[in-house]
């Protein structure tokens, strides 16, 4: 009975694991909508607030700084807001007027489409040239009415530090991992936080599947990023190239498991201790009312077979 307890519950432990890393899956898919959805909200208006501005101007204006810093209010997750001149010099900040002289760091990125605006550009992580910290950038070009000529861009320096507190907060206890990443694998934030930028290969299991199936997914298998057995689901997140995982190490539910049965066992041996206990009592109590009738039954054939 032990052990078909101890099956099931194992059933059932792994159960509620899939249904715990989906709902996790799903709150950090919607939180990460909203961060994106504001960044790309803050780009529009920075856009369209500059749009007429030369190169020169923008760097000169403490009002655009001004701006910047009212715009970072918004976004509590941003490291910087700053607008990046045609050399890839920042021109204007959100920390400092006028703006260090600072270049900004070359980033590979993936570009979200829009129809009503130009295009958004999220890129993969990288050490800040003035920080030195992790950061992903989401930015869009600089367009309108400038007499400096060029492409610039207007850019949000996002830390993954950041959301990573956020998904310790959402994970509620060890063992649960949250990862937001691009479509093409690399990661921009993950809890515990990296050190270094970190991606899943295409040749991933997770990787693989989001191909199969780009919406979401379970996937169960050793990770590719520290091969720990985990339980994984994936979220798509919608309009951007972005996914969210949220995964439950297997040794945590095993651990939670062990600790179940074990905590079984504490009530479980001494019940049953007693029960033998007090069944060998009933067996022995049964035996000498045996023996008793069988030596009065023995009596009474000797008395009847004596009067007889």
């Amino acid at each position: 009975l032990y052990a078909l307890a101890a099956f099931l519950t194992y059933r059932a432990f792994v159960a509620d694991a899939h249904d715990q890393i989906e709902r996790t899956a799903n709150a950090a898919a919607e939180h990460a909508s909203k961060v994106f959805a504001t960044d790309e909200l803050v780009l529009d208006r920075i856009a369209e607030r500059v749009a007429p501005m030369s190169w020169d101007q923008i760097a000169a204006s403490a009002d655009v700084h001004n701006f910047l810093v009212e715009m970072k209010r918004s976004l509590p997750q941003a490291q910087a807001i700053g607008i990046i001149g045609p050399d890839h010099r920042i021109l204007n900040t959100d920390y400092a007027f006028p703006a260090p002289l600072i270049y900004q760091v070359s980033r590979q990125t993936l570009t979200v489409r829009r129809n009503s605006a130009s295009d958004l550009y999220i890129s993969d992580v990288t050490h800040g040239v003035r920080t030195g910290t992790l950061l992903f950038a989401v930015s869009r070009h600089k367009s309108g009415g400038d007499a400096g000529g060029g492409i610039g861009e207007i850019n949000i320096a996002t830390s993954p530090q950041q959301l990573a507190k956020y998904y310790e907060t959402l994970a509620g206890g060890p063992g649960v991992h949250i990862a937001l990443f691009r479509a093409d694998g690399a990661i921009l934030a993950r809890n515990p936080s990296p050190r270094e930028a970190l991606n899943y290969p295409a040749s991933s299991d997770l990787m693989r599947a989001i191909v199969a199936n780009p919406i979401s997914g379970f996937v169960s298998g050793a990770s590719s990023i520290d091969n720990r057995d985990r339980l994984l689901f994936y979220q798509a997140i919608a309009d951007y190239p972005i996914h969210v995982a949220a995964s439950y190490d297997r040794d945590s539910i095993v651990e939670h498991w062990l600790l179940t049965m074990g905590s079984h066992l504490i009530y479980g041996i001494p019940v049953t201790l007693a029960l033998i206990l007090v069944t060998h009592s009933a067996i022995r109590r049964t035996e000498r009312e045996q023996r008793a009738l069988a030596r009065a039954r023995d009596e009474a054939e000797k008395r009847a077979l004596a009067e007889e």
